[in-house]
């Protein structure tokens, strides 16, 4: 695994804790995540 693929794993990880406490943040690291892809 390269370093900004690390990076972004733990961007994903980050993004799915804050996720679980807001579902209208949820929405927009959905979004985020798509965007990423």
């Amino acid at each position: 695994m390269t370093t900004k693929e690390l990076d972004q794993l733990d961007d994903q990880q980050a993004l799915g804790r804050i996720a679980q406490t807001d579902p209208e943040v949820r929405l927009v690291a959905q979004e985020v995540l798509e965007a990423l892809d």
